[in-house]
């Protein structure tokens, strides 16, 4: 059986001692790892987050085994473009190891364009669901009765802080084509002056 799929968490198990040090470099945040617990149906309010992250990581794969839901957490983890240095999260997960950083972006994306593009492109829900979906440690950033410029400035500060703007654009692209077709096309116009 799978180290994801027994309860309680084998916390003395080489992989899961591999699997929290990862974690615990990758994801140092309380943000960061809530957004993960609950996108994984778990509730938050189970967990101390302001203790340090040291003590939460392995609170929060101890319940996460003991619910179900492990195999579910690391899942979502190993989709973040952040988890793709660490081989034991992809292992564990199933997904194949990034062996190299993608090509970069043929256009050079400056945040205030992109910011424009977020705030044209996307509604406040459909915002809301790239960022749990694709950015989840901004998704844990947000509060409620933020405004859809708040949330959108949140999201472009940590792509740019990670040179994660070329995704961002892909991932805006995907839900609204049109504006982004518009959006490429402008930037290529510009670039050619």
């Amino acid at each position: 059986m799978s180290l994801l799929d027994t309860a309680p968490f084998a916390a003395d198990d080489p992989r899961a001692r591999e699997l929290l040090a990862a974690l615990l470099t990758a994801y140092d945040q309380g943000a960061e790892v809530r957004a993960f617990v609950l996108a994984a149906g778990m509730r938050a309010a189970e967990f101390a987050w302001t203790a340090p992250m040291a003590e939460v990581w392995p609170q929060v794969l101890r319940r996460a085994a003991d619910q179900g839901r492990l195999r579910r957490l690391v899942g979502l983890i190993a989709e973040d473009p952040n988890s793709a240095a660490y081989g034991i999260i992809a292992r564990l997960a199933g997904t194949p190891t990034v062996a190299a950083s993608p090509a970069p972006a043929p256009l050079s994306y400056q945040p205030g364009d992109v910011r424009r593009l977020v705030m044209d492109a996307l509604d406040d829900d459909e915002l809301n669901a790239l960022c749990l979906d694709h950015f989840p440690s901004v998704y844990g950033e947000f509060s409620q009765g933020m405004s859809k410029s708040q949330k959108t400035l949140r999201l472009i500060e940590y792509c740019a802080r990670r040179d994660r703007l070329p995704d961002l654009v892909r991932r805006v692209g995907e839900v609204n084509p049109v504006r982004h077709r518009e959006f490429t096309d402008r930037l290529e116009n510009r670039d050619e002056r």
